[in-house]
């Protein structure tokens, strides 16, 4: 979690990626939860090239690919939300990160 400027604690999701000609982890990037959702990351699924990412949070899932000239994560297509308030999200993303299936739940 990080401390905002209001005192409220937002989720930051740090993505690392493994070397293994030096046995070190470099971080790939962050993604921090704006005013959308201030848990956005409480879930995630990775898809297997660790191009794609899916996050949820309360009420909402989003979809971030890697661009790797820009160096940072950027959001895939809009936010999906759930009707259901302070509902749960549960995240599965195909290994390739083609099909995403989401469950909110209250």
């Amino acid at each position: 979690h990080v401390k905002e400027n209001d005192g409220s604690l937002a989720l930051r999701t740090r993505i690392f990626e493994y070397n293994t000609t030096n046995n070190q982890w470099y971080q790939r990037g962050q993604i921090l939860a704006d005013e959308s959702s201030s848990d956005l990351g409480a879930s995630l699924w990775l898809s297997a090239d660790g191009s794609m990412i899916a996050l949820g949070g309360t009420n909402i899932a989003r979809i971030m690919f890697f661009d790797k000239s820009e160096k940072k994560w950027v959001q895939f297509g809009q936010d999906l939300r759930s009707d259901i308030d302070d509902a749960k999200v549960n995240l599965g993303l195909s290994s390739e990160g083609s099909t995403l299936a989401i469950s909110f739940q209250d």
